[in-house]
């Protein structure tokens, strides 16, 4: 059962898989090579001998120590082709790692307990109250193109213009029961935008003035966040998220909406019978 409509939900950036993955292979890439690289007394071949320090008179000082001989410096080079197919894999595998977290970083994470869920907005037709467009155009069907960047210059991220009370949309195409909504937030810069957003499902843009249609508001704005809000269970074809109470310009990199199609009511015959 989800927290109840309104509340906050938990919300943040997580990290890569991709990512996870580089960082193991960069300590076992440190593990392997000091394995490698470092000294091993057990095949030097020679061992260092302890010998005991002169006595000396009293009254004079004692030498320093010498340096002991006889401990050939470690191998510049790896000592066998084993050794050398080892090193080259534990240095490709945290590269390889870093490139598919790279790669991982453009999809959003599905609602919690929902891994194969469907992406209702996906492709969907979207609106928005304004739209801000230069050298790369803010428009509103970049919040549903299944790109979750969050880099403005990448091209995926919608903008209005700067006015009061802001407000996107989404048209699923039928009547939804939405469990959750997913918002990814802005990552280069301006996430503080999105302080205070409110998402909405219902029939009309209107109705994102009906408080009895609010999901809940978006409070983390940690550049990059991603925003998981629970809906549980309202009903409508479309999902709004605007803010309200001040002038702003309105981006988000993608929104993401989880529910379950409602299917017709089937109709009835003369008298009230179903056919």
């Amino acid at each position: 059962m989800g927290p109840a409509a309104g509340k906050p939900t938990r919300t943040g950036t997580w990290a890569s898989p991709g990512l996870v993955l580089a960082l193991i292979g960069l300590g076992l890439l440190g593990q392997a090579t000091a394995t490698h690289w470092g000294a091993d007394k057990s095949t030097t071949g020679c061992r260092e001998t302890q010998t005991q320090p002169e006595a000396q008179p009293l009254g004079k000082r004692r030498a320093p120590p010498t340096r002991q001989e006889g401990r050939p410096a470690p191998p510049l080079v790896p000592r066998n082709p084993g050794e050398v197919r080892m090193l080259l894999l534990w240095t490709w595998l945290p590269v390889l790692a870093l490139l598919a977290s790279c790669g991982g970083a453009q999809e959003c994470r599905p609602p919690p307990g929902a891994p194969r869920a469907k992406n209702v907005a996906l492709g969907r037709p979207a609106v928005q109250s304004s739209t801000f467009a230069r050298r790369i155009s803010g428009r509103a069907s970049k919040a549903v193109d299944g790109n979750c960047s969050g880099f403005w210059r990448r091209g995926s991220c919608t903008q209005s213009r700067l006015q009061k009370e802001p407000w996107w949309a989404v048209d699923l195409g039928a009547q939804y029961s939405v469990s959750t909504v997913v918002v990814k937030n802005r990552q280069d810069c301006c996430s503080k935008r999105l302080q205070g957003a409110q998402v909405y499902v219902g029939d009309a843009v209107a109705d994102r003035k009906d408080p009895s249609r609010l999901c809940g508001t978006i409070l983390n704005t940690t550049p990059g966040s991603i925003t998981t809000i629970y809906c549980n269970g309202l009903k409508g074809h479309l999902v709004i998220v605007s803010i309200s109470g001040r002038p702003e310009s309105l981006s988000l990199c993608e929104v993401e909406v989880y529910g379950n199609k409602q299917e017709p009511t089937p109709c009835c015959k003369p008298g009230g019978a179903p056919q």
